[in-house]
């Protein structure tokens, strides 16, 4: 079979959802933050509760609705499926989050399920769909979630780490959900490219962060260890087999840990970032680490995978029929003999990784 490799790739890496969500997360810290430190002006108060109220179930209730009317329109199942399961997934992974961090992450009234804010996660995440499907109207739809989310800190419903967590945790999940229906195949390549880059914004603002630090020994160092010699052994058990595969003139890596899932080494990635944040004390970013995990990973991996079907054809489509992207889908295979010799070189080649942990080291030595 012939693999025919069609150039439909956007003239950018980010499309005018991305730029303008970038945008308007940047503009909602900074009123927040003029918020905290100024007294909000009493004119204000009224459009701060109208937003924050019935301001947000209009636009979460019409804008949902728009996208599923146009999606029903023009006949597209994954539109529908997607405006369906980004409100689904969104109101989960909130609600789970409310419940796991719920009775130490307290509202500034005191009250439970402050962590993260519900109303900026929906609200932006509805903010990008609307914007890859009406991209003129972007500034708008925006303006609206910024507003609402600021809101969430000017009536005292929320901290602002609350409502910034709330908003990315948003967007990572409709980035994410939108790239399988309408993957961006520059965006995929940038992703595979600097994936350590963007990564490093959960793990930097964990080790900036000295608020609501979990102390407890117990938790931290088992935490800590258990994910990142996870990550750690995953990674050099990739590195070794795919050394293997180099040296002997092979394309498809199919043997040890790929054969029983596609990306060891990205899960190891995701598996060694929780173990950093862990080291940072700041577990409440660890739904944030994970979820920029899924969506940064997710797309490099069809990145890769693309890359790997133009290359191998037949032989990879038969491989990933059988081999899960991220689950083991099998038995391991063991019918290739691993002499012990190269297991060095490439635990040498890992090892570089344990620098990740130094900053968070550093950090506790000065707090």
């Amino acid at each position: 079979m012939q693999v025919v490799v069609v150039n439909d790739r956007p003239k950018s890496h980010l499309t005018v959802a991305h730029w303008g969500g970038l945008i308007a997360y940047l503009i909602t810290i900074c009123i927040v933050i003029a918020a905290q430190q100024h007294r909000i002006a009493p004119a204000v108060m009224p459009l701060a509760v109208f937003l924050s109220n019935l301001g947000n179930e209009m636009f979460i209730a019409l804008g949902f609705l728009v996208l599923i009317i146009v999606a029903i329109k023009i006949h597209s199942k994954e539109d529908l499926k997607l405006a369906v399961w980004t409100f689904v997934l969104v109101t989960v992974v909130v609600h789970a989050m409310k419940q796991i961090y719920g009775y130490w992450l307290h509202r500034p009234s005191g009250g439970h399920g402050g962590f993260p804010s519900g109303h900026s996660a929906t609200s932006f995440a509805l903010a990008f769909l609307l914007s890859e499907r009406f991209p003129k109207l972007s500034f708008l739809w925006y303006s609206i979630a910024v507003g609402i989310s600021a809101s969430r800190v000017m009536i005292g419903a929320h901290y602002p780490y609350q409502v910034f967590v709330g908003a990315l945790v948003g967007c990572c999940l409709a980035i994410y959900l939108n790239e399988q229906v309408h993957p961006n195949t520059r965006l995929e390549d940038a992703a595979r490219r600097w994936h350590w880059l963007i990564m490093s914004v959960p793990l930097v603002t964990a080790i900036m962060s000295f608020s609501y630090e979990c102390e407890s020994g117990a938790l931290l160092l088992p935490g800590t260890a258990v994910f990142f010699i996870l990550g750690m052994v995953l990674r050099v058990w990739a590195r070794r087999h795919t050394d293997l595969a180099k040296s002997d003139g092979m394309m498809l890596c199919t043997s040890g840990p790929y054969s029983i899932l596609r990306h060891p080494a990205y899960l190891g990635n995701i598996l060694i970032c929780i173990g950093v944040t862990f080291s940072t004390e700041v577990l409440w970013l660890i739904p944030l680490t994970i979820l920029f995990g899924i969506a940064v990973y997710g797309m490099a991996a069809r990145s890769e995978e693309r890359d790997l079907m133009n290359r191998c054809g037949d032989d990879y489509e038969v491989y990933a029929q059988k081999v899960r992207r991220w689950l083991p889908s099998r038995k391991l295979s063991v019918t290739r003999k691993i002499s012990p010799a190269g297991w060095g070189y490439a635990l040498k080649r890992e090892l570089p990784l344990l620098l990740l942990l130094v900053p968070a080291c550093i950090k506790e030595l000065i707090s």
